[in-house]
């Protein structure tokens, strides 16, 4: 699946997705990044986990909701969001988010690697370079986004 880590200042990701076969791929990111009043006063970047499928629709939702018919789901997955204020939100339904109130969060496969390094201090960039060593899912690099 993947690695998304976040703190009040920085989200990373891995760049590994996975064929339903097993063919390992790189993409260019799982983050983007959104500037859409409707959604929140301040820009905001989202990373993505779970089936690279969904992700058009959820970032066409973000670019323009109203252009959307129906609300897309991430298909057994989890978004995770970085205001331009710091402030930490997940979701599975983009029109729901949930506010994180902790100083760091991560999702996917490798996401309890990731909490246990940025417990012990690391920044997200490299709690996902931990996790590439440690979850087969997680790979071929690593975007981040500084705030």
């Amino acid at each position: 699946m993947t690695t998304i880590a976040v703190s009040r200042t920085q989200i990373a990701g891995d760049r590994q997705s996975n064929h339903n076969g097993g063919l390992k791929f790189k993409i260019k990111s799982k983050i983007y990044s959104f500037s859409n009043s409707d959604f929140y006063k301040y820009s905001f970047h989202i990373g993505l986990a779970g089936n690279v499928d969904t992700f058009p629709e959820v970032i066409a939702f973000f670019l323009d909701p109203s252009n959307v018919e129906k609300t897309p789901k991430l298909k057994g997955g989890e978004g995770i969001i970085l205001s331009e204020d710091g402030k930490i939100w997940t979701f599975a339904d983009p029109s729901k988010w949930l506010y994180i109130d902790q100083p760091y969060y991560a999702i996917g496969t490798g996401m309890n690697f990731a909490m246990g390094a940025m417990s012990a201090g690391a920044t997200p960039y490299e709690a996902v370079k931990y996790a590439e060593k440690l979850d087969p899912q997680t790979g071929m690099g690593v975007t981040k986004i500084d705030i």
